[in-house]
């Protein structure tokens, strides 16, 4: 702790390990309901050393690991006391009774895009995995952590291999992410009779599969809204145009003329974006026609054909899924 430097050694202190920290608190409510003290003592320095590249401010990455930390107890917590987790939530506590503890690990790895949380078997331990360089609002890490907890924390609905409940992988094999086998997989097919509201997918897993719709509006001069229900697609859009976005040469810190923000569904547990907004200030302007371009001749969509643009709206849709 020593190698440390200075301001990083007091936030440790003033953000995780003192009794009144906000994630203190949220460890003593997962304790509460386990009945287990959470053991979390991860190697500081060598997190830092891992990760100080990404912060240019080591003021932030304390209390960044901090509101990963909480979120990750406020997505566990509410897991442990949904009712239909009853029967994994007692597989979790035999096999947390015999280690007789409930350890918590942060790690970082380069192969994710998003936080994630996993489960080691061989040692009964939770793991929480740190993307290298994405930060994530409260919001959006509990529903990282909401939907690996509900993804793969449930016993299986139907069983199809003779394999344990728990699956028997290391936290940092490929494959780690998986906690449970055999779970059922639900279709997408369209049925020809109403669905059980049981059997239709999360809202994060049912947008993945194709057709993929997208909506673009030019809203005034200086705003254009880009909706979809792609989210991967509107993340290339979002990163492409911040990537490309000039800056204002005569204002302080150099701003970019186009402000483009990515914003979170209103639904579903997981991560998933549905709307991007591109605004200018200052009287500048901003056209739809880059989006249009970017749309139709590098992701693929097609024009919605019987739906006319006009009055700055154009629909698109694509039929094939992206590899």
């Amino acid at each position: 702790m020593n190698s440390l430097p200075v301001r990083i050694r007091q936030n440790i202190r003033d953000h995780i390990t003192s009794p009144q920290s906000p994630v203190s608190l949220k460890f003593k409510s997962v304790s509460t309901i386990l009945g287990y003290p959470v053991n979390f003592d991860p190697e500081w320095p060598i997190l830092w050393a891992i990760s100080k590249e990404h912060y240019p401010d080591p003021a932030t990455f304390v209390p960044t690991l901090a509101t990963v930390l909480t979120a990750w107890c406020d997505a566990f917590i509410s897991w442990l006391e949904n009712p239909d987790n009853e029967e994994t939530v007692d597989i979790l506590l035999d096999k947390l009774k015999e280690v007789g503890r409930f350890e918590l690990v942060l790690n970082t790895s380069p192969d994710v895009n998003r936080l994630r949380t996993t489960f080691d078997l061989h040692s009964s331990k939770f793991v929480i995995v740190l993307p290298p360089t994405q930060r994530m609002s409260a919001s959006e890490s509990q529903s990282s952590f909401a939907s690996d907890l509900l993804d793969y924390c449930k016993v299986p609905t139907t069983v199809v291999s003779d394999e344990p409940d728990w699956a028997d992988i290391a936290a940092d094999s490929p494959h780690s992410h998986a906690i449970t086998s055999g779970v059922q997989k639900l279709s997408v097919e369209p049925a020809e009779t109403l669905p059980d509201l049981a059997t239709i997918q999360r809202p994060e897993v049912l947008t993945k599969s194709p057709p993929y719709w997208l909506i673009v509006r030019q809203e005034g001069r200086d705003r254009v809204r880009v909706e979809g229900s792609h989210g991967p697609s509107l993340g290339i859009l979002e990163a492409y145009l911040k990537k490309w976005s000039r800056s204002e040469v005569h204002v302080v810190n150099n701003p970019p003329i186009v402000q483009v923000k990515l914003r979170e569904s209103p639904f579903g547990l997981g991560p998933l974006h549905d709307t991007l907004i591109l605004e200018t200030s200052r009287g500048r302007e901003i056209s739809a026609t880059l989006v249009l371009v970017l749309v139709e001749n590098v992701l693929g969509y097609d024009p919605i054909v019987g739906n006319p643009s006009g009055g700055g709206l154009w629909e698109f849709k694509r039929t094939r899924a992206f590899k």
